[in-house]
């Protein structure tokens, strides 16, 4: 049997019907996806930045050079030389009759000698090891820090062990260098 106009209307009506609820929970079913999708990249990036920071707070870093940091200084210390002086003074044992009969032997001036150390301050510049500038190895970086006793080189320890090296109440800068 053949459904008459007013039966193939409700048909038509009822598969409208159908079709718009399915598309409009087709749409419901593709925002809720959206939001999750969302939520859960949110949550993906909070846990890597987590992760992240706690990594980085405190590497393992490589010392790759020690140079020490030298200063110089004055000490003071004595230069001494000894200074002769020749005077000439009258012959004690030249007399009037000694110098008339025997004047080779008896001249009537004769040379006297006279040496002293004579002494002067003076400053020999000296060289001291002041502090030390070291290098390290931060992932693909070279960072430098002064510090007052030096690591070995090549050991490898943690920032925060390296830190306590440096000098406290001197105000040092960090130099930071890309490697390649």
């Amino acid at each position: 049997m053949k459904p008459n106009s007013g039966e193939k209307r409700n048909i038509i009506n009822e598969e409208v019907h159908m079709r718009n609820n399915l598309g409009s929970q087709t749409g419901q079913i593709k925002l809720i996806l959206a939001i999750l999708v969302v939520i859960a990249a949110a949550l993906a990036y909070w846990f890597w930045s987590q992760k992240s920071a706690a990594v980085d707070t405190n590497p393992l870093v490589t010392i790759v050079a020690v140079t020490p940091n030298y200063s110089s200084i004055k000490i003071p210390s004595q230069s001494c030389k000894t200074v002769t002086t020749s005077t000439s003074i009258k012959n004690p044992n030249s007399g009037f009759f000694s110098s008339m009969f025997d004047s080779k032997n008896h001249p009537k001036y004769i040379k006297q000698s006279s040496s002293k150390q004579v002494c002067q301050e003076v400053y020999i510049e000296s060289q001291v090891v002041n502090n030390y500038t070291i290098s390290y190895r931060f992932k693909h970086y070279v960072e430098s820090m002064v510090v007052q006793t030096p690591p070995q080189l090549n050991q490898m320890m943690l920032l925060t062990d390296l830190q306590k090296y440096q000098q406290i109440g001197e105000s040092i800068g960090v130099v930071h260098q890309k490697l390649n």
